[in-house]
């Protein structure tokens, strides 16, 4: 039986909007209020809909955790981010959905690292649905429903090594690391297509002699890269790339 992993935190938002309701207080006044079933209506008719395009008898939702890792690692992880305006009821909706739905999440982590996780902890019985294309620098099976035509995709081994150098390369100006400078979308695609391969050291080597610096290599791999069990050492700690985060301390605690 299949079961589909959902990074569930963009439909979370979704549902939020459309709580919205006006209420009548008395003869042309109105006043904004919020009708929580309306986002749990929503999230039910989207498992549903994954369920019956990907073929899944059952669901995992996959929160991320309210502590991040990746912004102790650098200050600027999605700093951008930081002053936009949260909906009234995305706490409400966001512990209603958690309670009723079958759902999980790993402190100091984000949701796709929790996708990934479980993926591999049994990746011939899973599916992966979610909107972000970071979960596409890794061999999963996926489905993103902002692509329903083509329904479950396979990331292949090279496909998704190529998908995370362009990452690491590339950077990510919306998460707040940046990429080699001068380089935009086609140059980084002719980078790639020199490159003999996508291991971590042809990835190192290539950002270095293009003019980036290690340092900002080191953050751009630990920002871009999505945690398998590998890198997990359950309710202690991540081993990252030059470095080890400890849960308990909530640090990094040495250059490894």
């Amino acid at each position: 039986m299949n079961k589909a992993i959902i990074d569930i935190e963009s439909f979370i938002y979704r549902s939020c909007t459309s709580t919205n309701v006006l209420i009548e207080k008395s003869d042309g006044i109105y006043i904004q209020g919020y009708k929580l079933s309306n986002a749990i209506d929503y999230i039910e008719s989207t498992i549903n809909e994954i369920c019956g395009v990907t073929g899944c008898e059952d669901i995992l939702l996959a929160f991320g955790s309210t502590r991040n890792y990746r912004k102790i690692l650098n200050s600027e992880y999605k700093s951008n981010r930081k002053d936009s305006v949260k909906h009234p009821m995305l706490g409400k909706v966001i512990s209603t959905v958690s309670e009723k739905f079958n759902s999980t999440y790993i402190d100091w982590l984000e949701a796709d690292d929790v996708c990934r996780i479980i993926y591999t902890s049994n990746p011939f019985d899973y599916v992966i649905v979610s909107i972000d294309k970071d979960l596409k620098s890794f061999p999963c099976k996926l489905y993103n429903p902002n692509e329903p035509d083509k329904g479950v995709q396979e990331i292949s081994t090279k496909e998704a090594a190529r998908n995370f150098a362009r990452q690491v390369i590339g950077g990510d100006k919306a998460d707040g690391y940046s990429g080699l400078k001068g380089y935009g979308e086609v140059k980084i695609e002719k980078l790639l297509d020199s490159m003999p391969d996508y291991n971590i050291d042809t990835i190192k080597d290539t950002f270095i002699n293009n003019g980036g610096e290690l340092l900002d290599f080191i953050i751009n791999y630990n920002m871009a890269k999505i945690l398998s069990r590998d890198e997990y050492y359950e309710g202690k700690g991540l081993k990252l790339y030059n470095t080890y985060f400890d849960f308990d301390k909530g640090v990094q605690v040495e250059r490894l």
